[in-house]
C-alpha cells in the first residue's frame, strides 16, 4: 500500500496506464520515457480520437494532456472520456 512518504512502489504503478496525449511528438515521448523510467505502464497519442480509442479499450486510466487539441475542444472531449469510462482520470497541463 502507498503512503505519502514512500510514493507508489514499481508493481502498484506498472498497474497504472497513462495515456500521454501531446501534439508535440517529442514532448510527448519524453513524458511518455519519463513515465516508463518511473515504472508506470505509458503510451504517446497526437490524436484525441486514438486517446479516446485506448480509454474505450480499457487501455488507459490517466490521461494527461496537453491544454491544445485538434479537431475538437477540451470540453467535448472530456465529455466523451467520461461518456467511455468515468473512472478516467484527465490532467490538463499547459
Amino acid at each position: 500500500m502507498a503512503t505519502p512518504e514512500k510514493g507508489l512502489s514499481t508493481p502498484d504503478r506498472k498497474r497504472i496506464s497513462v495515456c500521454v496525449l501531446d501534439s508535440d511528438t517529442q514532448h510527448g515521448d519524453q513524458m511518455a520515457g519519463r513515465l516508463l523510467q518511473n515504472g508506470f505502464s505509458a503510451n504517446h497519442t497526437t490524436d484525441p480520437n486514438e486517446a479516446l480509442q485506448m480509454v474505450r479499450r480499457g487501455m488507459c486510466q490517466v490521461i494527461l494532456a496537453d491544454v491544445v487539441f485538434r479537431n475538437t475542444t477540451q470540453n467535448e472531449f472530456l465529455e466523451r472520456v467520461v461518456a467511455l469510462d468515468p473512472g478516467v482520470r484527465v490532467i490538463l497541463a499547459a
